[in-house]
């Protein structure tokens, strides 16, 4: 899918508990810890080689991955994980699966 051939930006303030170490063996694609402004820059230029995580919570914690060039949801998920790196783990298998 779209996801593995871009680079994800993961907001520095969801990695509190994780590591790149821990990241760099749960999720084997192009990722990077950044702050919101590059994220938002990606956003405003509508930069193809990025999307971007975000999450809400609410009655559990939901999960997305956004395409930076049009928002287009790439991946959601609804999560009682707390844990960031069940969380990749569960994208990774979802962009591993065969159609």
């Amino acid at each position: 899918p779209k996801i593995k051939e871009k680079t994800l930006l993961i907001p520095n303030d969801y990695t509190k508990n994780l590591t790149e170490k821990k990241l760099d063996q749960v999720y084997p694609f192009p990722y990077e810890l950044c702050d919101v402004d590059k994220i938002e820059t990606a956003i405003k230029n509508k930069d193809s080689k990025y999307c971007y995580e975000i999450y809400v919570l609410a009655a559990g914690k939901f999960t997305f991955i956004i395409d930076a060039v049009d928002g287009t949801i790439l991946w959601a998920d609804r999560s009682t994980l707390s844990s960031s790196a069940g969380i990749m783990k569960d994208l990774t298998k979802a962009i591993n699966k065969k159609p």
